[in-house]
């Protein structure tokens, strides 16, 4: 039997283990590259949540963010971008954060804790901070115009070559507080105590320093022009020829600072300055004005007072022995345990002295004084020395002379009425009720 030639099959396997291989290749590779991706997308994701958090929780929160916490959290460059303007952050806490040339303007950070906080360079323009803890921030040239500070903690905060224009900085704690070469103009320093401190170069221009301690401080070189110093204290404060200071407040420290003994200071105007410290002695000080001035403790004997205004002034434990003061304007003015022995008081206006230690004659030396035709109406005069007064037509009219000594005085014509107060068992020889 004839053997059947019978054809060979094609020889596809081969071909068959390549593709599938190159599949299982594929897929495997499209796993391993997915697994990569993922991977790296998870890396990112961890890399970025610090940022991604703080930003979450302001995109979250805003426009009212009060108590957010984003304690030790750097801001600063952050991706995205972070905005914290225009934001209610009362009590947030952002101790110890990295802020930096961050615009926080027009936000509301009332009693917020910024301590140790790095905010150099940041725009804090219109911000509330009446009452946050600043402890040892660095606002080194941070913008912070018409702030409110009213209450802050600034202990040791860096404020160098800052922008604190307009700011209100009533009742804060300064302690430590760098201002060298800030821009204070316009700003509401009143009742601060600045003293010691380095404000050489600042911008004080329209500043309120009413009642500032500046005893110590280093205003050399800074622009005072136009700043209210009403009862400012400049006694030993440092200026120098390039200290910007309105003609009046230098005549004020001058008088303060340097040797005025003798010194003509007729007619000039040092209304509400605080003269305390100086050495008046034998000046003359004809027609000058000097309202509202502290002039406690200070040496007036001898002086020349004859119609100057001393209405409402403090001389309290001043020596005025033998001062002129004949027709000077005393009214409401402080006396208390002053003395004016041998004074002339006479034609002088003591009139409306209101009663208690602080603001009346009480205890006051007027031993030998001449008060002749001064008008004494309703003066509290309680326990003050009047021996050998001259009081020849005083107005004693409702005054308090409880405890006083008149002994020797001389009461010719003196004007009293049934408010009148005379020490117990004394009898007004020579004086006229009305």
């Amino acid at each position: 039997m004839a053997r059947q030639n019978i054809p060979a099959l094609p020889e596809f396997e081969d071909d068959i283990d390549e593709t599938d291989t190159l599949k299982r290749s594929a897929f495997l590779l499209g796993l391993v590259m997915l697994l990569l991706c993922g991977g790296a997308i998870l890396l990112a994701l961890l890399i970025m949540s610090p940022r991604l958090i703080p930003y979450g929780k302001v995109a979250w929160c805003q426009p009212q963010c009060q108590g957010l916490d984003l304690a030790r959290v750097k801001v600063t460059n952050s991706w995205p971008k972070i905005e914290l303007n225009n934001l209610d952050l009362r009590e947030a806490q952002l101790r110890h954060t990295v802020l930096t040339d961050i615009d926080m303007s027009n936000s509301d950070l009332t009693d917020a804790n910024l301590y140790k906080a790095q905010l150099q360079g940041s725009d804090l323009t219109n911000v509330i901070l009446a009452g946050a803890n600043l402890r040892e921030a660095d606002m080194k040239q941070a913008v912070l115009a018409s702030v409110d500070l009213r209450g802050a903690d600034l202990t040791e905060v860096n404020l160098t070559q800052a922008d604190m224009s307009d700011v209100i900085l009533g009742g804060a704690t300064i302690d430590g507080i760098s201002l060298q070469k800030v821009k204070l103009q316009g700003a509401d320093l009143s009742g601060l105590d600045l003293r010691g401190l380095d404000l050489t170069k600042t911008d004080l221009r329209d500043t309120n320093l009413r009642d500032v301690r500046l005893s110590g401080t280093d205003l050399s070189q800074a622009d005072l022009r136009g700043a209210e110093l009403w009862g400012a204290n400049l006694y030993a404060s440092k200026i120098d020829r390039r200290t910007r200071l309105d003609p009046k407040w230098k005549l004020a420290w001058e008088v303060v600072n340097e040797s005025s003994v003798g010194r003509d200071l007729t007619g000039q105007d040092l209304s509400y300055a605080k003269l305390t410290g100086a050495n008046l002695r034998q000046a003359i000080l004809y027609k000058t004005n000097l309202q509202e001035v502290d002039l406690g403790g200070v040496d007036l004997r001898n002086t020349d007072m004859r119609f100057s205004n001393l209405t409402g002034s403090s001389l309290g434990q001043s020596n005025l022995s033998e001062a002129n003061l004949h027709q000077a304007k005393l009214r409401g003015v402080s006396l208390w345990r002053s003395q004016l022995i041998a004074a002339d008081l006479s034609g002088a206006d003591l009139s409306t002295v209101k009663i208690g230690s602080g603001n009346s004659l009480h205890q006051t030396n007027l031993r030998g004084a001449n008060l002749y035709a001064a008008n004494l109406e309703d003066a509290n005069l309680q326990g003050a020395d009047l021996s050998n007064a001259t009081l020849i037509s005083v107005n004693l009219k409702g005054a308090d002379l409880t405890d006083s000594n008149l002994d020797g005085a001389d009461l010719t014509q003196a004007v009293y009425d049934d408010h009148t107060i005379w020490p117990a068992n004394f009898i007004p020889k020579g004086a006229i009720k009305q």
